[in-house]
């Protein structure tokens, strides 16, 4: 039992590999892109995992749930919380921020019996993917990392001239991930990772930062037109992620580049503005 990918849902395959077979199924109604971290449970055929939408910045926001294999019935468990674990002293174990959580659990029932109790600090939970450092044994006896998400937000965005001198440029620190200079060097668009990564906008001579893309799933890898007029960036808009391009000044709205089965994100574009390379999965 596994999931895919960062978009896909829950699979099963045999021991002895062959055709991979979904288990559970997507709810786009309610914002739901992807089911992550499955465990079977000690009944054999019932499978908990981690719900993530379109619309949260944290894991804090995702949900916890449990499927019945042989029913098809669907529970909502836990909302604010990833990566739950089964303990045989009849407890869920799961992760919120910095913090691991135990809240009691009828496993026959297959429903939450009690309120949620917060045990410490530790699981060094992803902040970007929601999975956790933490395992039980059949007795009972947890491993896990003993520190927070802190260590993932420390990034900050730097000048470094060529000859080594390093000025610090945004105050802030933040996940940043990738950053991109336009071609007048005032501008820097800068993909920030969370739950949902999303595209921001640093302007070197005002010193302020807007905010580019908008919900529905992970946006990011930004490069700029060979005009400097537009922000070209991956987005993920269902269960792929294509290229878009959209005014850096947010006067326009968001243009479709490409359409593919592959999920693609924008490299460099040539000097003519007429050609963009890109890299694509699989």
């Amino acid at each position: 039992i596994y999931f895919g990918n960062i978009s896909s849902t829950i699979y099963r395959v045999s021991e002895n590999g062959g055709t991979m077979t979904p288990m559970t199924t997507l709810d786009s109604s309610s914002g739901e892109i992807s089911h992550r971290f499955p465990e079977m449970l000690p009944d054999g055929k019932s499978i908990l995992y981690t719900i993530k939408f379109s619309s949260i910045t944290t894991f804090d926001e995702a949900a916890i749930a449990v499927l019945d294999t042989k029913s098809g019935e669907k529970k909502m468990l836990i909302r604010g919380g990833t990566f739950a674990r089964y303990v045989p002293t009849g407890h869920l174990v799961y992760a919120k921020g910095s913090f691991i959580y135990a809240v009691p659990f009828d496993a026959g029932k297959l429903e939450v019996i009690g309120p949620p109790k917060q045990l410490f600090k530790g699981g060094w939970m992803n902040p970007f993917s929601g999975e956790v450092s933490l395992s039980f044994s059949n007795d009972g006896t947890l491993l896990y990392i003993p520190r927070g998400i802190e260590s993932y937000t420390v990034s900050r965005i730097k000048w470094i001239d060529f000859n080594g001198k390093v000025t610090p440029l945004v105050d802030s620190a933040n996940s940043y991930y990738l950053a991109s200079i336009s071609p007048d060097g005032q501008k820097i668009a800068l993909h920030v990772q969370a739950a949902n990564d999303d595209v921001w906008l640093y302007h070197v001579g005002r010193k302020s930062m807007t905010r580019m893309t908008f919900g529905g799933g992970n946006s990011g890898v930004p490069a700029w037109s060979a005009d400097g007029k537009y922000v070209i960036y991956s987005s993920e808009q269902g269960e792929r992620q294509s290229i878009y391009r959209k005014p850096w000044d947010g006067s326009g709205t968001a243009e479709r580049l490409t359409n593919s089965n592959h999920s693609q994100f924008p490299r460099s574009v040539s000097a003519d503005g007429k050609t963009l390379a890109f890299g694509q999965d699989g």
